[in-house]
């Protein structure tokens, strides 16, 4: 398999599980492809949440999209729930020996 986006980048996607009057494309971060599941371009790609889901159907953000102060605020947002659920940045001493 392959892929055409790097680890990490940020995408929008269907999201199945949202329901009405919620938006169901939602904000997602992109972490490489599903192996063995669905189409060749399906990828993981991290919810707010925590939650990985695998999609074939994905966009990345627009030019526009990256400079618009209210698609910055919901990246800013989704990185805190992000924080919140899974923990901060990861450093070496994480992965040292005591």
């Amino acid at each position: 398999q392959f892929s055409e986006l790097g680890w990490y980048e940020w995408v929008y996607f269907w999201d199945t599980a949202v329901t009405y009057p919620g938006d169901k494309v939602v904000l997602g971060r992109h972490l490489g492809p599903s192996m063995n599941v669905g189409p060749a371009l399906t990828a993981k790609l991290l919810k707010a949440n925590g939650q990985v889901m695998h999609r074939s159907s994905y966009q990345t953000l627009t030019p526009d999209d990256v400079r618009d102060p209210t698609e910055i605020k919901k990246r800013e947002v989704f990185d805190q729930c992000v924080q919140e659920k899974c923990g901060g940045t990861a450093v070496a001493s994480n992965f040292e020996s005591n």
